[in-house]
């Protein structure tokens, strides 16, 4: 069961009503970010996953760049995250393909919000 940062702060909060974090913080933990959040209780996991995410999407980008001006298939696109940093890297004509109509509506939404023409 994967519990989301909300769920786990209501978890949290409620074993105890002095619990250590809001003595050290001074506030509740409904009051930091999802950010501020992750980072406290998974600094490693978050900034690891983070890191290693942001290095292979840099290492894909410049690989595909190098090679191509498109066109470019990306399958499973998702919200288009990877689709939109290939279009303002140059790439034209790039169709993202996604079975989640959530996924694609929101990426049509952000790429047409960032002028960008990809196909989604």
């Amino acid at each position: 069961m994967r519990l989301e940062p909300d769920e786990l702060r209501r978890v949290l909060e409620g074993s105890s009503t002095s619990a250590p974090w809001q003595q050290t913080l001074g506030r509740s933990l409904t009051e930091l970010s999802d950010q501020q959040f992750l980072e406290m209780f998974f600094p490693e996991r978050f900034f690891y996953t983070a890191r290693k995410f942001i290095e292979a999407t840099t290492r894909e980008v410049k690989r595909i760049t190098a090679e191509n001006t498109g066109p470019v298939l990306e399958i499973g696109s998702g919200a288009g995250n990877l689709t939109r940093i290939l279009a303002h890297s140059g790439i034209k004509d790039i169709v993202g393909l996604d079975l989640d109509d959530a996924a694609i509506e929101c990426a049509r939404a952000i790429s047409e919000a960032e002028g960008l023409d990809i196909t989604f």
